[in-house]
């Protein structure tokens, strides 16, 4: 074997090892992507169960029928748009037990164990979508509602919006806005 046949060796492998860890790499990322999806899909069908205390015991994902953002000046943790308000509920199609999200929810962790909560719903379609930034295609408007930090010098909620692309091959989970306060930013009222 000459010394440039050798070389060239050398070269072809070098650059099919970066090929391959940059196939590696775009899998991982999709993996991850496709795992932040599944969450939020998972999160749609059970999070209703939760809608006595949203967000104190984890991940609280439900669908948006419409919101109110504001536009950041400057630079923030939580990215350049708050959000203000949110319309939110579950739909009917994805809960995973319709019947019992519409008798209500009651808080067994609490004091108030007697109380009915309503668990607010709705039908797919109502869901506010937005335009896939990865596909171009449709993707639903949801929410995720959850305690940061609970401490006695205070609690820190998180409220950030998502658009999720259900394309079947895009699967993209994109945050929209995001807030962070020390009050909650959604509850459920019991019923009277």
């Amino acid at each position: 074997m000459k010394a440039e046949q050798f070389k060239a060796l050398i070269a072809g492998l070098r650059e099919g090892n970066r090929l391959i860890d940059e196939k590696i790499a775009e899998w991982q990322r999709r993996r991850q992507e496709c795992g932040r999806a599944a969450a939020a899909l998972d999160g749609l069908a059970r999070s209703w169960a939760e809608a006595y205390d949203p967000g104190k015991y984890g991940e609280f994902w439900f669908l948006v029928r419409s919101c109110e953002t504001f536009e950041r000046d400057g630079a923030n943790l939580y990215g350049p748009v708050g959000v203000r308000s949110v319309d939110w509920f579950f739909a009917e199609e994805l809960v995973d037990d319709p019947a019992k999200a519409r008798q209500g929810v009651r808080d067994f962790r609490s004091f108030r164990r007697d109380e009915l909560y309503d668990v607010p719903l709705g039908r797919l379609a109502e869901a506010a979508v937005r335009t896939c930034s990865a596909c171009g295609g449709e993707a639903v408007v949801v929410g995720c509602h959850h305690q940061t930090e609970d401490s006695d010098m205070g609690d820190t909620w998180l409220l950030s919006l998502h658009a999720l692309c259900l394309g079947r091959d895009c699967l993209h989970l994109e945050r929209l806005a995001a807030s962070a306060d020390s009050c909650r930013f959604i509850g459920c009222r019991p019923r009277r």
